[in-house]
């Protein structure tokens, strides 16, 4: 299996955090892929790199002196590349660079530049190929992504290598590059994945800020309050919705379909005879494509509906393996006077949904919210459980 690995502003600030990164490629040689952003904070007081360019860029502008600013850029990377002892020609890179913005260089551009100088020296640090996202990430003049021409270019340049990609940015098809909204970077992840037609790995950090905007909607955790760094396991535990909605976004509006329909959403289950389930609410793909309905139902709310029973059926996903199970309510009919079988009315929809190893991944996730997590109240006083919180929406609409 070959991984791809997607790494935050956060885990790129420093060169401690890259020797975390490097430790973690290193554990799974199936790791051959890293995605990676620009430097982030390094301390609350600190500057990401990404807002420095903006403001570089902001300067030149107006004519005023962005000396100071650039210098700061410079020295954040320069320590990097020299606390690593790496071998890239980082100087001259940011000279050609500093030269660029003197002769007038597009907002896109510049700030572009971060994931770039990153993905320079993390692939010379881990000793992989750099995969330039100009090379790969194509646009249409729309602005959304040509995905049939990235998918293949991305396939050419990555096969039977190990590479790093920069994430948060690609190419017009006049040559200009363009970069995707703030935090966008981590499409670029599953794009990259989706490529390659592998999984998203659950080490992958994303840091909430405990607000996301979709399509000029901001979702947002409960209370507002930001989460930090998280990677999957903590999301699921902390209950991140800005998390699941950033991983459906990723994802497609026809993947999340998929594994939300195999999952038993959106259909009827025959509980007993000729009892039947509600089938509950799934927009179809076509409908996800509306980016507002694939962020609420990446965290379980917006049109999808659902009963107890369909509920019980995922959870039960993960606790046999991947396979689904469709619940029943009676086994069957039996004689009272001989206790034996007259009419079985076991019959349930079985199918195999996930990879078993995949399931038990999630199994082990879901223990960590009731023992870590923020299902602690629902821990059994004797033996163990898994589970994740829930909100239900209320259902009330103004008709405004």
């Amino acid at each position: 299996m070959l991984k791809v690995a997607k790494f935050g502003g956060s885990s790129m600030a420093d060169a401690g955090q890259y020797q975390k990164i490097r430790d973690i490629i290193r554990a799974d040689p199936s790791r051959r892929v890293v995605v990676v952003s620009a430097a982030g904070k390094r301390s609350a007081g600190d500057n990401k790199i990404t807002d420095l360019l903006y403001l570089c860029y902001a300067h030149l502008q107006y004519g005023v002196s962005c000396d100071g600013i650039y210098q700061m850029i410079r020295e954040r990377y320069g320590d990097i590349h020299r606390e690593l002892g790496l071998r890239v020609d980082l100087e001259g890179v940011l000279d050609r660079l500093r030269s660029q913005m003197e002769q007038g260089i597009s907002r896109d551009e510049l700030v572009s530049r971060g994931e770039y100088l990153s993905a320079l020296l993390m692939a010379d640090y881990l000793g992989f190929t750099f995969v330039d996202a100009a090379q790969w990430l194509f646009f249409h003049y729309d602005g959304t992504i040509d995905q049939e021409k990235s998918y293949a270019a991305l396939r050419a340049l990555a096969r039977d290598k190990c590479v790093v990609i920069p994430g948060f940015y690609g190419l017009m098809p006049d040559g200009k590059l363009r970069t995707l909204t703030r935090g966008g970077s981590d499409i670029t992840g599953a794009l990259a994945a989706a490529a390659l037609e592998q999984g998203i790995s659950a080490q992958e950090t994303y840091e909430c800020t405990g607000s996301i905007e979709v399509g000029g909607h901001v979702y947002r955790c409960a209370y507002g309050r930001g989460h930090g760094t998280v990677d999957m396991k903590t999301a699921l535990e902390q209950s991140c919705n800005c998390y699941f909605v950033q991983l459906g976004l990723r994802l497609g509006a026809q993947t999340v379909y998929d594994i939300t329909k195999s999952a038993g959403f959106g259909q009827s289950q025959q509980v007993a005879g000729g009892l039947r389930a509600a089938s509950g609410n799934l927009p179809d793909a076509a409908q996800l494509e509306d980016l507002g309905q694939l962020a609420s139902i990446s965290f379980g709310q917006g049109a999808l509906t659902a009963t107890p029973v369909q509920v019980a059926a995922m959870m039960n996903l993960f606790a046999n393996g991947g396979r689904y199970v469709e619940p029943v309510f009676v086994e069957g009919i039996v004689d009272e006077y001989t206790q034996s079988v007259t009419e079985s009315l076991y019959r349930p929809v079985q199918r195999q949904v996930m990879d078993k190893d995949v399931a038990e991944v999630i199994r082990q996730m879901l223990v960590g919210v009731v023992e870590e997590g923020l299902g602690r109240k629902a821990a059994p006083r004797a033996g163990g459980a898994g589970g994740k919180t829930g909100t239900a929406q209320t259902g009330r609409y103004h008709e405004d």
